[in-house]
């Protein structure tokens, strides 16, 4: 496999192009140049390790470096080639044959020696491939994951990829045993959450996602949604305020002062927690704090989302109390009105024991679920 990329590496340095040929190659040498974008599909990846090649202390044109990634594309697909082969048949001579077929053929020899994109789609699809006949063998979660990337990788790079990744994926499911069925159905799920803890038969994926595209909630910075973790009277602020302003974008930076001293203008919820305060949703504490970091209980959900709702806390109406709604929130209960006013309204519905249980915590995919179905 080494003396196979080695082996193809040596031969196109040897035929390299140390300029540009056509109009393709010199858009995308000044793309790398600059790091500006070419014609579709803007080829990111590309360029900016081709903008790595360019800065290497070799000497020569900008192009014979940006080549540079062209050829050692192509020799790496030329060696994944030969693994493959080896791993199916057995034979290391087939290997090579095949490694050294694929370097050699005209189309991979013309493409690796200038400043263009098709080795790169093509190195790929290789590891594409790689991945798939590993996955096949072991049936790993892992293995699954490196088939994900490469499929994404190489069905974004050129749509020509998408050409031949659908194709191989189809085979693939059409091939696969019924056991491992589940497993392709998490990992499609898994590729296309907008989040890497969430898979799409998670019980409140469709609201998370929902709330996502609507630019409500945003996630970690690690990518992740966390849909068991506690919600906090900062974050809350931030759901509602995001829900009536119809996204981030959308919630105004604030005043010039803090409504509470424990929420000061440099706080990352600022914005938000001024935009709840300025239409009536919060209202703090008898200190004139707003205690950010405390968790959320449902009682206090149903006070946040109902105002959110209504347009303020004035605006919610109390439709009277003959008996309770929930048998855990008595007529008397500091938050019934809201909590039934968000019952009316189809937010919530409660337990399957019957009760609302206004002290638990609310968690983040509860949120998500109370935000989508009401704005």
């Amino acid at each position: 496999m080494l003396a196979v990329f080695a082996a193809l590496l040596t031969l196109y340095l040897s035929t390299i192009i140390p300029t540009v040929v056509d109009e393709d190659s010199g858009e995308l040498v000044s793309a790398a140049h600059v790091l500006g974008i070419t014609h579709p599909t803007g080829y990111p990846l590309w360029t900016m390790l081709a903008r790595g090649f360019d800065l290497l202390p070799l000497g020569g044109t900008s192009a014979y470096r940006v080549a540079l990634l062209s050829a050692v594309s192509a020799a790496g697909a030329g060696a994944l080639i030969c693994w493959l082969a080896i791993s199916l048949t057995g034979l290391p001579l087939a290997g090579i044959f095949a490694g050294l077929a694929f370097g050699l053929w005209f189309p991979s020899w013309s493409q690796a020696v200038l400043a263009e994109v098709y080795t790169f789609e093509g190195l790929w699809f290789a590891l594409f491939l790689a991945a798939l006949l590993r996955w096949g063998r072991d049936g790993s979660t892992r293995s699954v994951y490196w088939v994900a990337l490469a499929s994404g990788f190489a069905s974004m790079h050129h749509r020509t990829g998408l050409l031949a990744v659908g194709p191989a994926l189809a085979s693939a499911l059409w091939l696969t045993r019924p056991r491992r069925a589940g497993v392709w159905a998490w990992a499609a799920g898994a590729f296309l959450a907008p989040f890497r803890d969430l898979s799409w038969n998670y019980w409140a994926y469709g609201d998370i996602e929902t709330c996502f595209e609507a630019g409500i909630v945003s996630g970690y910075p690690d990518g992740a949604y966390h849909p068991e973790a506690a919600v906090t009277r900062d974050q809350m602020a931030v759901y509602v305020s995001r829900a009536m302003a119809g996204g981030d974008a959308a919630v105004p930076a604030g005043p010039s002062t803090a409504t509470f001293p424990d929420v000061p203008v440099g706080s990352w919820a600022f914005r938000y927690v001024e935009y709840a305060a300025a239409n009536d949703v919060v209202q703090g504490y008898a200190d004139r704090s707003y205690q950010p970091a405390l968790p959320i209980d449902r009682g206090t959900m149903a006070v946040y989302v109902a105002r959110a709702i209504a347009g303020g806390d004035s605006a919610v109406p109390d439709s009277g109390c003959t008996a309770p709604v929930f048998p855990d929130v008595p007529c008397d209960f500091w938050s019934r009105k809201y909590i039934q006013y968000i019952e009316q309204a189809g937010v919530t519905s409660g337990y399957p024991d019957g009760n609302y249980h206004p002290e638990y915590v609310v968690t983040r995919d509860q949120m998500a679920v109370y935000i989508a179905r009401e704005f």
